[in-house]
């Protein structure tokens, strides 16, 4: 059975271990229930304490590493994490340089404190080919559209857990846009070992497009270890892979392995500055990247 399979059938087998009764609304706005947090509560166990910023939920964003966070922004809270990232990837001696500006996901509580509403976009300007024949593209990505649902707390062993049904929706440039909606599923799931110092990872399936518009299923696994330094600085270091399924055999795509890291900063209770960089760790990948940004919650 093939890491992704196995990984589906654990989550399937998690979620048989919650109790699926949903947590009753408080009418009172200005209390915030732990129960109100997630969708499920681990069966058997005790919910720990938890502790709070003024905002209710602990500021807690998706960036900069691949593996999003197992929480959700809070109710009726609003989120915007922005960035700037470089890449370069030389294949053959064409070398292909990216810049991706903004990085734009904003992340929108509604309704309840387990969910929220995601719409990503980003803008590209790639510079590719030989040493004085090289070609520029520039053009909008394709907005993607989805929702992040909190399914547990940690409870001991038992992880945090989310999941991002999330969509590319066909809205970008002609050299970006993927004309499709493409539709794709996230699971997250994490694991605070002490105050200060965590583990994570996710495993998704999503419909992606190669150079020439043509769809095929991408699975993708990371691990993130991370932890703080201080009580603004933090570390993290990931893995993350991503391997096609199913690609058209015209296609010119392969599993990409990744290794990164980088620090985040917390300016103010609600902002945050981040920087990472990472490389490839095989020949399909893209050589190296570097890219930093920032993250404000009102």
């Amino acid at each position: 059975m093939s890491f992704h399979r196995v990984n589906w059938v654990l989550l399937a087998l998690l979620l048989m271990n919650v109790r699926s009764e949903l947590k009753a609304q408080v009418e009172d706005d200005d209390v915030t229930n732990h129960f109100e947090r997630t969708v499920f509560r681990w069966t058997g166990f005790e919910v720990p304490d938890y502790q709070e910023s003024d905002f209710g939920i602990p500021f807690a964003t998706d960036r900069p590493d691949f593996t999003e966070a197992a929480s959700t922004v809070g109710r009726n809270r609003v989120q915007l994490e922005t960035g700037y990232r470089f890449s370069r990837d030389n294949d053959t001696g064409s070398r292909v340089d990216s810049h991706a500006f903004a990085e734009q996901l904003w992340r929108i509580g509604i309704g309840r404190e387990w969910l929220e509403l995601r719409l990503a976009w980003n803008y590209f300007s790639e510079r590719s080919g030989l040493p004085g024949q090289r070609d520029t593209v520039d053009g909008g990505d394709d907005l993607q559209l989805g929702f992040k649902i909190a399914l547990t707390e940690q409870v001991g062993w038992l992880p945090a857990m989310a999941l991002i049904p999330q969509a590319f929706l066909p809205t970008g440039a002609e050299s970006y846009s993927s004309e499709e909606v493409l539709p794709g599923l996230n699971w997250v799931y994490s694991w605070d070992i002490k105050e200060g110092v965590f583990f994570g990872g996710s495993t998704q399936v999503n419909r992606v497009s190669d150079d020439v518009g043509e769809a095929y299923s991408e699975w993708a696994q990371s691990l993130t270890f991370g932890m703080d330094l201080n009580e603004r600085l933090g570390v993290y270091g990931e893995w993350y892979v991503l391997a096609p399924h199913a690609a058209p055999d015209q296609s010119d795509v392969d599993v990409e392995h990744y290794l990164n890291g980088g620090f985040t900063f917390m300016m103010h209770e609600e902002l945050q500055f981040d920087i990472r960089a990472g490389m490839g760790l095989n020949r399909a990948a893209e050589d190296l990247f570097v890219g930093t940004g920032l993250s404000r919650r009102w």
